[in-house]
């Protein structure tokens, strides 16, 4: 990949989806094997140990080095963006195999790779945008676009600082929704491992600490909660072409993992998951954060009264966090496994 000068879009996709396939085909092997033979442990773990090390590379060794970063490379977006999606399901193809060890290596290259990504010179930048709005999918849009005075609170455009928050706000985003997926199959993990894995998710720690010092962006309390839950709806776009779009066809490839093997040709009837499908999980989450009273980000409320939300917008907001509270009135006990 790294070394070939031109690759249609395609190709990038395919290089990097092919690479994501070596673990499903280790996890695949090892669920064969572990029951045949006594050497399989120590093979699958230094396997295990290379697969992670060459996948975390792809960010700056094979899509683009720091020091070489290109804001406006249209297929190096699209590399980061699909790299960082593929990172996200290796949590969910290790917990389809019930696999509790390569679930927790997956989560740690999800929460790590905020920091192999960023350059860090943005930070200044990021405390005085409203950025809690911004999505991958407002890359796209000219830098005359009116949406920038918002976000940049009338401040100086900056498409480093632009491509970097909305990174971690993509990068967030699927560490949540996995987080939301781990308690919709728990079932495939024991309850204190399904917990000690979701919690690091929202706090973006490692469930193998290094020595290296890192600052992933946390779900510390509800209020972040809903505000993330906000920006994944993606109230303001056509639903039928946003960054809620993607973010559905993210669930379903989720989803998908979990079905039956299916036969070309055939039309097979089936739920569909999306965001909407995991509100049970975004209540509980939200519910196990609310031991203290909180409230929104300011920076939310600052959003919510700007330009950027119409009156209709705000609208739709209270009524689907109203639906949370209609199904928490119907919940009994058993709802509440992870609280």
């Amino acid at each position: 990949y790294g070394y070939k000068s031109s690759l249609t879009d395609e190709e990038i996709k395919t290089h990097i989806e092919q690479n994501y396939n070596l673990w499903e085909i280790l996890l695949e092997w090892y669920a064969f094997e572990i029951n045949r033979n006594p050497r399989t442990d120590k093979n699958y773990e230094e396997i295990l140990n290379k697969f992670v090390g060459s996948w975390e590379s792809w960010i700056q060794y094979y899509i683009e080095p720091h020091s070489k970063r290109d804001y406006w490379n249209e297929q190096t977006l699209l590399a980061f963006k699909t790299h960082l999606q593929f990172t996200a399901k290796t949590i969910v193809v290790a917990l389809s195999f019930k696999n509790p060890r390569a679930v927790g290596w997956s989560v740690d290259m999800l929460n790590h790779w905020w920091e192999k990504f960023t350059n860090g010179d943005t930070v200044q930048d990021s405390y005085m945008w409203n950025s809690t709005v911004l999505n991958i999918f407002m890359l796209n849009m000219p830098e005359s676009d009116p949406i920038w005075t918002t976000i940049s609170n009338s401040g100086k455009y900056s498409r480093g600082t632009a491509y970097e928050m909305a990174f971690r706000n993509y990068h967030l985003d699927l560490r949540v929704i996995t987080a939301c997926y781990l308690i919709k199959k728990n079932d495939n993990l024991s309850l204190d491992v399904a917990k000690q894995m979701i919690g690091a998710l929202l706090k973006g720690e490692r469930i193998y600490p290094t020595s290296i010092s890192e600052n992933p962006k946390s779900i510390s309390n509800a209020g972040d909660l809903v505000g993330t839950y906000i920006r994944q709806k993606n109230y303001y776009q056509d639903t039928d072409n946003s960054y809620q779009s993607l973010l559905n066809q993210v669930i379903e490839s989720y989803s998908n993992l979990f079905k039956d093997q299916l036969i070309t040709g055939r039309t097979y009837m089936g739920s569909f998951e999306d965001i909407n499908s995991l509100n049970d999980n975004y209540i509980e989450i939200a519910l196990s954060l609310s031991q203290n009273q909180w409230d929104l980000p300011l920076k939310l409320y600052q959003a919510l009264s700007s330009k950027f939300y119409t009156i209709a917008d705000v609208n739709y907001i209270i009524s689907d966090l109203e639906s949370w509270i209609i199904i928490l009135n119907t919940w009994q006990e058993r709802n509440y496994e992870y609280i």
